[in-house]
Formats: structure tokens, C-alpha cells, sequence
């Protein structure tokens, strides 16, 4: 019998994708542990690998639980719940997923976009709610409102890497004009580039954030952005939850001083703040962008890579420590 190494998995994901793993090692699933702890002590002698998600914490304590830990492997571009240091200190490579779900992320910004912009979901529970006979009838004294066009709008992209490329090359066929903020401009892109996110949005009527998570872009899109954005902005994002300022969406949302957000991510998710959940115009994702079947497979097919050049003493593909 071939012998088979011990994956610890953290988050709960697709069973086919994750059968594709279970092909090659034996994989224990840290979410249906009823007590964790105790898991992961019994699997303290095992366990070389880790397979996680961009949303599980991986700390110092985590790491020391497993002594044999040799690789975490984080299936998707970001990796800022890692303590890459405390990674590092100990040996331990980490390796990330990137460039296989950005025209995915891409696909789903624009669906936000749309979705916020024009108010779709309030128009959908309009209809759920049997208003819709009424208002054609005319009995309703309230008409549907009317929303703001969408295409020819100026958008902004904070965060130009591969997912704000493709977001751009969407736009530009929706006939707006694209500007982008990023740590520096990039050569090879002919749209405008602003110094800060401050410029950006009151330049913009529609802003997407694409960029990666961490203390270098916390809270990066505030209060004073937003307020730049006017009544009529719309911010989507599909970065990371912790780039806005929460409690100063929330806020501009609730009295009108911005027209609508589209959230794939949240900061302190899953926890959704009541407020945000209550408020019309808002459109919220369980961070499911970069989630489909294709993009899975290409991502899954790079961890796998990862553990076995790991496992066999060669270079790994995505090193980011």
C-alpha cells in the first residue's frame, strides 16, 4: 500500500474539490472537530501540510500545535491571516493561489456593480412582495423609483493588480472611463493613474477595490473617500473587508451622503453588523467572487503542486515567505 501523507484542511469547501486532495493524502477536516484542540493535539505527530482558506487565522499557537508543520498552503491570492514571520521564524513555507480566479472576481465586481447601482435587489423584493400588479395598475401611490444609468460612468480601481486589469478591460465595454489607484503606476496600463485613494474617488462615480488585505491598506478607503464620492458613489469591493472603514459605510449608507455598496467581503467576517444587513442598498456576498468550479480546480491543482514539490525537496511555485 502506497503510503499516504496527512493533510490538516481548516475550512469547510466544495466535496468534489476537496476529494481531488483526498486522491493523493489523508485529509482531516479541522471544522468537524467538535473540539479543536484536542484535534489537532492527536494530529500533532502527522500533519506536514495545511490546507487553508484566506479568512482562517493561522498564528504562532497554530503552528506550534503541529511540530511537524512544513507548508501552509492558502487557497487564494491573499495571505494576510498568516503570521508570515512567525511562519518564517519556524521553518515553515507558505504558498498562496493567485491569477487563477481574477477574470471570476472580475465577472462578480461588475455583477455587484450593476446589481448596487441599479438597485436590483430592491427591485427583486418589490416583486416578491406582490407590489408589482399594483404599481402596473396604477393603485400603488408610490411608483417604483427611478435609478441612475449605469454605462458611461467614470470608474475607479483601487488596487491594479491582475483582478483590477480585468475589472478594467470589463468597464471599458460598458463604455466608461477608467482611472486606478495603486502602490505605484504601472507601465503597461493606459489608464489614469491618481496618487491617492482621496484623488481617485473625486475623480469617479463608481469605485472597486481590488486590493490585498493587511495593515498597508486598512481602513484605506475612510471616511474623507467616501465622502468624495458623493451621494451618487457607489464603492464595490472585492478585496478585503478591512480596506473600508466599516463604521463610516455604514454611516454614509444610512443618511444618503453615498447612493449604494456592493460587499463581497466584510470586515470581522463572517459576522455581518445588523446595520449593514438592514439597509436597502446594499448588495452582500458570503466573499464568494473567485468561487466557481473552474477557478476551484485551477487553484486546487496548484496546491497540490505546492505539497508535492514540498514533500519531494524541489521548489515550490508560489512561495510568499
Amino acid at each position: 500500500m502506497t503510503h499516504k501523507e496527512h493533510i490538516l484542511a481548516t475550512f469547510h469547501f466544495d466535496e468534489d474539490i476537496l476529494a481531488i486532495m483526498e486522491k493523493e493524502f489523508i485529509v482531516h477536516r479541522l471544522w468537524e472537530a467538535q473540539d479543536k484542540t484536542a484535534f489537532m493535539q492527536g494530529l500533532a505527530g502527522t500533519v506536514r501540510a495545511v490546507f487553508t482558506s484566506a479568512i482562517i487565522k493561522i498564528d504562532l499557537a497554530f503552528m506550534e500545535a503541529l511540530p511537524k508543520l512544513e507548508i501552509i498552503c492558502g487557497f487564494g491570492a491573499g495571505y494576510d491571516r498568516i503570521d508570515l514571520a512567525a511562519a518564517s521564524a519556524r521553518g515553515i513555507k507558505v504558498t498562496n493561489v493567485a491569477a487563477t480566479n481574477s477574470g471570476c472576481v472580475a465577472d462578480f465586481a461588475m455583477g455587484l456593480l450593476i446589481s448596487a447601482a441599479r438597485g436590483m435587489m430592491p427591485a427583486v423584493r418589490f416583486v416578491r412582495s406582490g407590489k408589482w400588479p399594483a404599481h402596473l395598475g396604477g393603485t400603488d401611490p408610490q411608483l417604483y423609483p427611478l435609478t441612475p444609468r449605469f454605462y458611461g460612468r467614470k470608474l475607479g480601481i483601487l488596487g491594479m493588480g491582475q483582478i483590477g486589469l480585468a475589472v478594467a478591460r470589463r468597464a471599458v465595454a460598458f463604455d466608461m472611463d477608467v482611472g486606478y489607484h495603486n502602490r505605484k503606476p504601472r507601465a503597461d496600463v493606459n489608464h489614469s493613474y491618481f496618487s491617492s485613494p482621496l484623488e481617485l474617488a473625486e475623480w469617479c462615480d463608481y469605485l472597486v477595490i481590488a486590493a490585498p488585505g493587511g495593515e498597508g491598506t486598512k481602513h484605506l478607503v475612510n471616511g474623507a473617500v467616501l465622502d468624495a464620492m458623493g451621494s451618487s458613489g457607489v464603492v464595490v469591493n472585492v478585496g478585503r473587508g478591512s480596506i473600508i472603514d466599516q463604521q463610516a459605510l455604514i454611516e454614509r449608507l444610512s443618511d444618503g451622503r453615498l447612493h449604494a455598496a456592493g460587499l463581497d467581503v466584510i470586515d470581522g467576517e463572517p459576522a455581518v453588523p445588523a446595520k449593514l444587513l438592514e439597509l436597502e442598498n446594499v448588495v452582500i456576498t458570503p466573499h464568494c467572487a473567485g468561487v466557481t468550479r473552474e477557478s476551484a480546480e485551477a487553484s486546487m491543482d496548484i496546491v497540490l503542486r505546492n505539497i508535492r514539490a514540498q514533500f519531494a525537496g524541489q521548489p515550490l511555485l508560489t512561495q510568499v515567505n
